[in-house]
């Protein structure tokens, strides 16, 4: 069963744009790293600063066994930019 790890995520003030690319960086890595089937991310049209990062996984743990498979920098970018660090949440896919 597919499972959806889902990340609400606000940007500190002035740091929307370097969130962004951020969040893009890390697409690439999971994409690249890891055996994350998708990924989908948005930006809020009414609040610039708040994001949605969505990854596709085939299990929650397909997810866990990424751990250490993306670089530090890419994290800690995000890590920076964002007012506190996003929790995640397991869905499931229901297609």
């Amino acid at each position: 069963m597919a499972v959806a790890r889902v990340y609400h995520m606000a940007a500190r003030e002035t740091l929307g744009d370097a969130l962004a690319v951020a969040l893009h960086d890390l697409k690439k890595e999971l994409r690249a790293n890891t055996d994350c089937s998708e990924v989908y991310w948005f930006r809020d049209l009414e609040n610039r600063h708040r994001f949605l990062f969505i990854e596709i996984w085939d299990s929650s743990e397909a997810h866990k066994a990424s751990n250490g498979k993306i670089g530090g920098d890419v994290l800690a970018h995000i890590a920076a930019a964002c007012i506190e660090m996003p929790e995640g949440s397991y869905e499931e896919v229901l297609h």
